[in-house]
């Protein structure tokens, strides 16, 4: 086998992997779709107003189209209705928002929430179950998120880096007081 016919085979390899995944087209979720994604769902979680079909983009990869079936939810009429946790959050937030404004609850650095630590001991009973549903919808939407997208474990610490600021960016302008550190 002569060089030339060689190196054609060399660059025949070196396709090949392109060729087997669809012609190089991109796996997973891209940066800019991600921040697309953790900001729908947070916008939606924080009351305001989003069309699902900013989600259908053209050229989508099949888990940016998986996120974007998922997240379309229902519609009845014009009323958009997302999926049960996100849902669920949406609901909440009036009440969350004024556990904030009320320096009943902080939020984490992780995109978590607490009671605030100088809250009385009374005031838990009532905020407690509140922060603590809104913690477990959190997780949930994330791990959802994560598990509808396919991420590998790279990705995900990527998913979860983004939804944690938009989370604090959004409960902050709310009226959350951001604690940094331990909690």
């Amino acid at each position: 086998m002569n060089w030339t016919t060689r190196r054609a085979m060399l660059a025949l390899l070196a396709c090949l992997p392109f060729v087997l995944t669809g012609c190089g087209a991109a796996r997973g979720v891209n940066n800019d779709n991600i921040d697309l994604v953790t900001w729908f769902i947070e916008d939606v979680a924080h009351g305001q107003t989003r069309n699902p079909q900013e989600l259908v983009l053209p050229n989508s990869s099949e888990e940016m189209e998986r996120l974007a079936t998922w997240l379309t939810g229902t519609s009845v009429g014009d009323q958009y209705h997302p999926p049960r946790q996100l849902a669920n959050r949406r609901e909440r937030w009036s009440v969350i928002k004024t556990l904030f404004r009320q320096g009943q609850a902080v939020v984490l650095d992780d995109g978590l929430i607490a009671a605030s630590p100088q809250l009385p001991k009374d005031d838990q009973a009532y905020a407690l179950p509140i922060i603590d549903a809104e913690n477990l919808d959190r997780r949930a939407l994330d791990a959802l998120v994560i598990a509808v997208a396919k991420a590998e474990h790279a990705q995900a610490k990527v998913w979860l880096a983004h939804s944690s600021a938009a989370r604090l960016a959004l409960d902050v302008q709310g009226g959350a007081t951001r604690r940094v550190g331990k909690y």
